[in-house]
């Protein structure tokens, strides 16, 4: 039976069209399989059936290095190839998308649309970057935040909306939505077993979910004011925000309860004062809660003792400019801290001592990430580069390029394969973080993108927007879910 009698045969089931390239896999007809799955008609039915992860899959089952490199180009076009008005665009879209590369020529040779449609005779100027493995579409504003899971599988998105989408990082589906307070959110972020979401809003209220049902767990609340950044301690038992700029608020995480605020001053700076051009930007705490690090308006970086709140001191040279990005190392022991100046700084946590300057970047540092075993660190500019570093030894290591917005979420997936980048357009995009080849994309989050988070399992990742927070398949790239937070700005 050929082709067209696979066709035929599926056309009247969904079952069998889920099912068929696997059902000849295990019946030994690998070469009809294969056949079958690389059919430019079988791969439009699937897409009018299941959607454009369908197609990929199928190309993945047939398993062969030439189907796989196929179902990678599926997944990097993923984002433009769903339901289309006329629906017979959609065979255009597809034949100007993949038959011009090169390895498709021989698929499309002997195909051609049903209906009138241009065709591209050269390759198309806005192809994706080799690297680009998915691209996440969903939020309308800017994609402020992206955060993996700690197992990589899963994907949080925010937006300047107040949305905050949940990922499958594996199929790039969306698990969930969530949404919250009805303001602009500032930050999110995964607890270390995946289980709880945290966002913060810019009226003061911070909110805790549970990631698998969606259910709002607690509402911390406490100083009125917008929170600029939010941190959730290792265990999950502390949150961190910093509020206004001039309060650093720790609270318990469980009871919902407000444990302390930093009223110390440092140097100059009153915390509870009203000198806006030092007032503090961003928190982060250690990866034990036993120390909270903050960095202002006017380029230093501060460190706390989060039990009793008081001042452990300034780190030493400062950026010029603003603090825009911090991160701990995974054990603690070093902090980093990017800067409106664009350079990257990592300073020895304990003793304060600076370790290494990372140049090369011509633009505000938004973001920085240190990999799960602290040997790499990654950062995201204004211009939409993103660079990684040897963190021992500060060798750059590769250069990121397509995003076309300022990069203002990083993240890496647990096992270190994988870097979740979101930009201010609400572009989300993974790489494989050793090859910089871009595993997928994800585009139209709800305007700008405040965070991203991945789940420890890697299995799916949380974007969040403005007004909610998205749970994306990390290997599709698919839309999970979706948690609203309102009409304005999740961070």
């Amino acid at each position: 039976m050929g082709n067209g009698g696979f066709l035929h045969c599926a056309a009247s089931s969904d079952y069998v069209m889920d099912h068929l390239v696997e059902h000849l896999i295990d019946a030994g007809w690998t070469k009809e399989a294969e056949a079958l799955a690389t059919d430019v008609r079988w791969m439009l039915a699937r897409l009018r059936q299941r959607g454009p992860n369908a197609v990929a899959s199928d190309l993945e089952l047939a398993g062969t290095p030439g189907t796989l490199r196929f179902a990678a180009d599926v997944a990097r076009a993923a984002h433009l190839l769903g339901p289309t008005d006329p629906s017979h665009s959609l065979e255009a879209i597809l034949c100007n998308r993949l038959g011009p590369l090169r390895r498709w020529k021989s698929v499309f040779a002997s195909f051609s649309p049903h209906k009138p449609a241009l065709c591209n005779a050269w390759l198309p100027p806005d192809l994706p970057d080799p690297a680009l493995k998915r691209t996440l579409t969903g939020h309308s504003g800017a994609a402020r935040f992206v955060a993996f899971s700690a197992d990589g599988t899963r994907l949080i998105t925010g937006d300047d909306e107040g949305t905050v989408r949940h990922w499958s990082t594996s199929t790039g589906q969306l698990l969930q939505t969530f949404t919250g307070p009805s303001h602009e959110l500032q930050s999110v972020a995964f607890s270390a077993d995946g289980s709880r979401l945290g966002g913060a809003n810019d009226r003061g209220s911070v909110r805790l979910w549970n990631v698998a049902s969606g259910e709002l767990l607690s509402k911390l609340t406490g100083p009125v004011g917008p929170v600029k950044s939010l941190s959730v301690s290792l265990d999950a038992t502390r949150v961190a925000t910093v509020v206004e700029g001039f309060r650093v608020c720790l609270w318990d995480a469980t009871s919902g309860v407000l444990k302390k605020t930093c009223t110390t001053r440092v140097d100059d700076m009153d915390l509870t004062g009203t000198d806006s051009a030092r007032r503090m930007n961003l928190v982060v705490l250690s990866p034990d809660g036993a120390c909270l690090a903050t960095g202002d308006n006017v380029g230093r970086v501060h460190l706390w003792n989060a039990a009793s709140g008081r001042s452990q001191g300034t780190l030493p040279a400062g950026f010029r400019g603003a603090v825009r990005s911090m991160a701990f190392s995974p054990d603690g022991t070093r902090l980093a801290a990017g800067g409106r100046d664009g350079t990257v700084r990592i300073w020895d946590a304990a003793d304060r001592k600076l370790l290494h300057t990372f140049r090369g970047l011509t633009s505000p540092v938004w973001s920085v990430a240190f990999s799960p075993d602290g040997t790499r660190l990654a950062a995201g500019a204004n211009d939409g580069t993103v660079r990684l570093w040897d963190a021992t030894t500060g060798t750059p290591l590769r250069t990121f390029s397509g995003h076309n917005s300022s990069v203002v979420s990083i993240a890496f997936s647990a096992d270190n394969a994988y870097l979740a980048t979101g930009d201010r357009d609400g572009s989300v995009r993974l790489w494989d973080a050793a090859t910089g080849e871009r595993v997928r994309a994800t585009a139209g989050l709800n305007g700008p993108m405040t965070a991203v988070a991945v789940k420890p399992s890697g299995a799916f990742l949380a974007v969040a927007s403005a007004s909610d927070v998205r749970l994306l398949d990390a290997a599709t790239g698919a839309l999970l879910d979706t948690l609203h937070a309102g009409s304005s700005e999740v961070k």
